[in-house]
């Protein structure tokens, strides 16, 4: 995937996260992983694959979710033309205290945040 490609999904990324859950720009971390051309199957076939793997504090709600999934979905393919058999998206949600973000122990969803900007 382009350099260019990568910069406009992320920003995409974080623009998504931050209206549909409410929380500041700066808690919003992309990271992509390549692997060689071979290395993706779908059912059980050789092919283009993509995983986006999304780790947010727990809390959030069961709409809230679904709308980011469902906004996710749209973007990636919109960027990437991958199809639909050769994504999957995830969310994995953790407690709050089982994460760090500027050096400080995160919140549970909902409380105030200090020193950050939406």
């Amino acid at each position: 995937m382009p350099d260019y490609t990568k910069a406009k999904i992320a920003a995409e990324i974080t623009d998504l996260h931050t209206a549909v859950m409410k929380v500041p720009r700066s808690f919003v971390r992309v990271i992509f992983l390549s692997y060689p051309t071979g290395s993706g199957y779908a059912a059980g076939e050789q092919g283009p694959a993509a995983a986006l793997n999304c780790t947010l504090c727990e809390g959030h709600t069961a709409e809230e979710k679904a709308e980011l999934l469902v906004q996710l979905w749209a973007m990636f393919q919109r960027h990437t033309k991958f199809a639909t058999q050769h994504l999957a998206i995830s969310l994995q949600e953790i407690p709050a205290s089982h994460a760090m973000e500027t050096g400080q122990i995160m919140q549970p969803v909902g409380a105030t945040v200090h020193n950050a900007r939406p």
